[in-house]
């Protein structure tokens, strides 16, 4: 890890950037997936997904940071983005950085989740 001791942002954007506007409170994460994995693992197991799932029902907001991640597999993106988002709907994931293929596992798992709530 590496910080940047000249860094233009002040500790108030920071706390600004995780607050909700309307009531003020910390209701807003990010993870860096990259940094939730056992040295160079691939990410394609359910177990995987729900280490990175843990206690983020405490948050309304979750922003996925899949920069660095080669490749998900099927079963951890359904995982995260249907079981988990069915399961705690008041949880709003939002994902950032993915490359092609990670995107695509993940529109999977959304696509199936969204068309199970379909009548």
């Amino acid at each position: 890890m590496a910080i940047n001791k000249n860094t233009a942002r002040t500790l108030t954007e920071i706390f600004i950037s995780y607050q909700d506007d309307d009531y003020l409170a910390f209701n807003k994460t990010e993870i860096i997936v990259k940094l939730a994995r056992f040295e160079e693992e691939i990410l394609i197991s359910r177990s995987q997904a729900k280490r990175i799932a843990l206690n983020l029902e405490k948050f309304d907001r979750v922003v996925l940071d899949f920069s660095g991640i080669r490749l998900v597999g099927q079963g951890f993106a359904d995982q995260l983005f249907r079981v988990y988002a069915t399961q705690h709907p008041n949880t709003k994931l939002k994902y950032i950085n993915a490359n092609e293929d990670v995107s695509f596992m993940i529109r999977r798992g959304i696509n199936t989740h969204k068309s199970r709530d379909s009548p």
